[in-house]
């Protein structure tokens, strides 16, 4: 290899690296949530057995109960994740729904996430709380 050949390689390697790891821009912007949810599980901690639920209070960004919203969310178990069907919101913004728990035979922490459309509105909450056997 001679010197002008080495030279060139050093030169055009950066580009070329560069080129391959930055991604391209997303040709849509994802627009930010403009829903304010709150979620919470019913107990922060339930035995297998005794009843779980979920409630949301959904609100537009001055803070008025947003009536009619429709709330999908799902829940993580150590068997995979379930389905949640919530009613549509209330005049107060809220809604809730009833959890089916899986057996467990050791302490697990559930995740469980909805998201809130009412329109082209739309905003998005989480929360975990522990099953025990």
């Amino acid at each position: 290899m001679d010197v002008k050949h080495v030279a060139r390689w050093l030169v055009c390697f950066p580009l070329f690296a560069a080129a391959c790891v930055a991604p391209p821009p997303p040709s849509h912007p994802t627009p930010t949530p403009t829903l304010n949810v709150n979620l919470w599980a019913d107990y922060p901690l339930v035995v297998v057995g005794h009843p779980q639920g979920a409630s949301v209070v959904v609100t537009d960004s001055q803070g008025a109960a947003v009536v009619g919203a429709t709330v999908i969310g799902t829940y993580k178990t150590p068997q995979g994740t379930e389905s949640i069907t919530f009613i549509t919101t209330d005049a107060d913004g809220r809604a809730h729904a009833d959890l089916r728990l899986p057996f467990v035979t050791s302490p697990e922490m559930l995740s469980l996430s909805v998201t809130v459309v009412q329109g082209s509105d739309w905003g998005q909450a989480a929360t975990t709380f522990e099953l025990r056997p």
